[in-house]
């Protein structure tokens, strides 16, 4: 089935959703930064946010991005949420992955059109929020949705493509980006489903990237696999652990490399858990284990950022909009839109 065969169903939903009005509820939960081993929220603003990445600066910031309306919002520690970028600004669309160089003073966003299936990164000045740069890859037919964006200490970038068995780069001099590399081992091979990769990382010492692909139907049908930055080499990573583990996987989002050396993502599987990853030393197998600890507090979510000794996630919702079979699409989103943050210590079980 081609690519934009098997995205019809998802733009349209998601055009119609957008057209709609959405319904506020009552707003039920406390909201605050947490100081204790409980749960905290966050409120965000918009009916149509649909936030999806999130990051933390060096300096206790945060950016999330708006999957639904294109903006991206800073929240400083103690001050009230802002727009970085109002929705649409500068030809954000969607605003999924984020990235951030912090030694060039750089932001980086992949930022994906639901309407023409294409997708571009944009690069800001973190303080100035100017835009630096939009590198947009050649117009080859295909369906090409940009997700996830790891850096390497160089400043180069390494985009997950959710449409397409293709991982991107773009060159730290902003001129250009273009494909990694390209395998069958990246690609979600259920002609059912139009999403592939997700989740992307570097591993701390450079020397792979490990991605994550998707089966977003079948619980313990998602993958994780290593490709080699030197040679780009892809092979799959052999899993083990307890058995929830590998029985509830069906691929991650929003996966970082922790302190102590683990990979840290989100299930994208329901319901909603935060799950880590240790790492043989060749990264050709990983110990998953499930950390269900606060997973009551997550609604559909999408990607985690540590502040302070907090795990912040985002609450996309996205399940309204773009899940395959929880009989949700189209539906309007639980207001408002919210950040929930944990203990770390509690939820990694430390």
């Amino acid at each position: 089935m081609h690519s934009h065969q098997k995205t019809t169903v998802f733009l349209v939903s998601f055009v119609l959703l957008l057209l709609g009005s959405c319904k506020e509820l009552e707003k039920l939960l406390p909201t605050g930064d947490g100081s204790n081993d409980g749960p905290a929220f966050l409120n965000l603003p918009g009916n149509d946010l649909f936030p999806e990445g999130i990051l933390a600066t060096n300096n206790g910031d945060l950016f999330v991005g708006g999957f639904g309306n294109g903006s991206l919002l800073r929240i400083k520690s103690g001050k009230p949420v802002e727009f970085f970028k109002h929705p649409g600004q500068d030809g954000l669309s969607s605003a999924v992955g984020l990235a951030i160089d912090e030694a060039r003073g750089r932001l980086w966003v992949a930022n994906f059109n639901l309407r023409t299936g294409r997708s571009n990164l944009k690069v800001f000045g973190v303080t100035t929020g100017v835009l630096l740069a939009t590198l947009t890859p050649e117009d080859d037919g295909g369906f090409h949705f940009f997700n996830e964006v790891a850096l390497d200490k160089s400043g180069r970038a390494y985009v997950s493509d959710t449409g397409s068995p293709v991982i991107w780069t773009a060159d730290p001099g902003l001129k250009s980006v273009e494909i990694f590399v390209t395998n069958p081992l990246l690609d979600n091979p259920r002609p059912d489903q139009p999403f592939s990769l997700n989740g992307l990382a570097l591993t701390p010492d450079g020397r792979y990237l490990i991605a994550s692909v998707m089966d977003r139907i079948d619980p313990g049908g998602g993958r994780l696999v290593r490709v080699a930055v030197g040679n780009r080499e892809v092979t799959d990573i052999e899993l083990t652990g307890a058995a929830r583990a590998i029985a509830t996987f069906g691929g991650s989002d929003g996966m970082f490399f922790e302190a102590e050396g683990r990979l840290l993502m989100v299930n994208v599987t329901p319901p909603s858990f935060i799950m880590t990853a240790r790492f043989s030393n060749d990264f050709r197998s990983a110990e998953l284990v499930s950390r269900p600890t606060f997973d009551r507090v997550y609604n559909r979510a999408t990607a985690s950022a540590v502040r302070k000794g907090r795990l912040w996630t985002v609450n996309s919702q996205l399940d309204h909009i773009i899940d395959d079979e929880n009989g949700a699409l189209g539906t309007p989103p639980e207001l408002p839109f919210q950040l929930v943050n944990v203990s770390l210590k509690k939820t990694l079980g430390r």
